[in-house]
């Protein structure tokens, strides 16, 4: 039998608590990124925009 790490998910996939925890990292990692292009110059003109890309 395979043990489950943080790679692989269970069958019945990431708890609440997981998902709201990657969504927030996510958020925090794209500000921090957005902070670093604009210290360089860059402009940004959008922030969490949905594309039909993904």
């Amino acid at each position: 039998m395979m043990a489950f790490d943080r790679f692989h998910q269970s069958v019945a996939g990431p708890t609440v608590a997981e998902r709201r925890a990657r969504l927030r990292r996510g958020r925090v990692s794209e500000a921090i990124a957005a902070g670093v292009l604009m210290t360089k110059g860059y402009r940004i003109v959008g922030r969490r925009v949905k594309t039909p890309a993904g």
